[in-house]
């Protein structure tokens, strides 16, 4: 019943450990039931029955005096040995001829003993009355006691101090039974255990008790034992599902590796375009710086405009040049005027190349200290997300090493407690690292298209620089 109430409220239970279990409190139950009988043995028979034998010897000592005195002296044998046989042998009675008070009488002899149907006739020896107490037995019959028990557990009798009149003409000595000892008495137990009377009776309840607590012990123990195994199964069904969450984590972790480090490796492409691209800058604004510079130059040593149209005037007034001369003087002067115009309009043209060359230049550095600045936060990054991945796999190394030794139910529950909260823990960091995951992903496309920008200025800002190496090629032809 207990094993089908076991199977009903745990499913599955392991038949031999429960077995083992229920021999081992049923060897307990029986060793208490023998040490709880022991004792119970010594109450029986050590205090209750000497008690009660006691009780009887005080009563006789006021009562069966007189009676045997009476039927001795009558001489009616018949009547004193049913009146010894009357105890139905729980204790001995013997009554001898001693006819003096002194307490050793070497002369008597045993007349009449006690004796029951259901056991044989015991045979005592005089040696074997001395330590019994006896009572005197007198002609005419006594009617006093002469002596009492003060408790019901003495073992001795007192004097009452009274003294009986008559002639003595016996004594009746007054013999407890012996136990037996506490082989013999379980022995007779085991024997017939459905005899319930006697020390057999408290026996028997004793082993009834200790043997039903045993049982009902183990079906408690057993139902214990099943709810600890169904809170290990259901804490060991949550350690596999969180190892497996901590695995996907760690595969999450991983691929956020794999893809900060792509990052870097574009974000250090683009640093090294971007600065290639600066290179390339600090080049075209040297170059530009030179030609402004010679330009400046040039125009320094070339003649200006209007002393050349003064000096035309005056000679257009000489009366002596043909007015071809004159005419090919002012296409001179013309000539001069709109080449010093062309270099005007080159060196401001210069000029504003050079404007936009220190704006990108300075764009473009601030562009790779940024990207500088976003590959140390990706290291920072990568070094914080290797070592959630190291703590992850130390979890799930300590979440196997649980699982494979199971049995200590609390240290499961706290690692797996522990490990929950961090697996908490763990996916709000995952999410704010997608989070930045995604903002790194926007501001390197947003690099990615100012690098592309910066490529067109580039292609645009050659062109003019090869626009202006020819029309300073020309303006050199024009000066020849």
């Amino acid at each position: 019943m207990a094993a089908k109430l076991a199977r009903l409220e745990c499913g599955t239970i392991t038949l031999l450990p429960s077995l083992g279990r229920l021999a081992t409190i049923i060897a307990v139950a029986l060793s208490m039931t023998a040490l709880k009988n022991w004792d119970n043995y010594h109450q029986y028979w050590n205090r209750t029955i000497f008690a009660a034998q006691t009780v009887d010897f005080n009563l006789l000592s006021h009562t069966l005096p007189a009676k045997l005195s009476s039927s001795l002296i009558q001489r009616d044998f018949e009547e004193l040995q049913h009146t010894l046989n009357s105890n139905y042998g729980l204790f001995g009675l013997v009554v001898t001829n001693c006819q003096t008070e002194a307490i050793g009488c070497l002369n008597q002899q045993i007349l009449y003993i006690s004796q029951s149907s259901s056991r044989k006739k015991v045979q005592f020896t005089l040696a074997d009355l001395s330590p019994y107490p006896y009572d005197l037995l007198r002609d005419p019959p006594p009617i006093l006691a002469e002596q009492k028990y003060a408790s019901p557990y003495s073992s001795k009798p007192t004097a009452t101090g009274k003294t009986n009149r008559g002639k003595i003409i016996g004594r009746v000595y007054y013999i407890r039974r012996m136990p037996p000892t506490f082989v013999e008495d379980t022995g007779a137990w085991l024997g017939n255990l459905f005899k319930l009377r006697g020390s057999g009776r408290v026996y028997s309840l004793t082993a009834a008790l200790f043997l039903t607590g045993g049982f009902a012990s183990w079906i408690i123990i057993e139902l214990v034992f099943c709810g600890q195994r169904q809170q290990r199964e259901r804490l060991q069904q949550n350690a596999r599902k969180l190892k497996q969450q901590l695995e996907e984590k760690n595969q999450q972790i991983s691929l956020l590796i794999a893809q900060r480090e792509q990052s870097r490796t574009e974000l250090e492409s683009y640093q090294t375009q971007q600065q290639q691209y600066a290179q390339e800058l600090e080049e075209a604004i040297a170059f530009y710086s030179s030609q402004l510079t010679a330009l400046q130059h040039s125009s320094e040593n070339t003649p200006t405009f209007q002393p050349l149209q003064e000096r035309l005037a005056e000679i257009s007034e000489i009366p002596t040049l043909t007015p071809k001369l004159a005419l090919l003087g002012k296409k001179d002067v013309d000539s001069l005027g709109q080449h010093l115009q062309n270099r005007e309009q080159d060196r401001q043209q210069i000029v504003q190349i050079l404007e936009l060359l220190q704006q990108d230049l300075s764009d473009t550095q601030e562009r790779v200290a940024e990207a500088g600045s976003e590959i140390e936060k990706l290291d920072l990054t990568i070094n914080k997300l290797q070592a959630e991945r190291d703590r992850t796999q130390q979890k799930i190394r300590k979440l196997k090493q649980q699982l494979a030794k199971s049995s200590a139910i609390k240290q499961l529950e706290t690692a797996l407690d522990n490990a929950q909260k961090a697996e908490s823990l763990a996916f709000e960091e995952i999410k704010q690292l997608e989070a930045e995951n995604q903002k790194l992903e926007n501001e390197k496309w947003k690099l990615i298209g100012d690098l592309e920008y910066a490529k067109q200025r580039i292609s645009y800002l050659e062109q003019q620089r090869n626009g202006n190496r020819s029309t300073e090629k020309n303006l050199v032809t024009n000066d020849n």
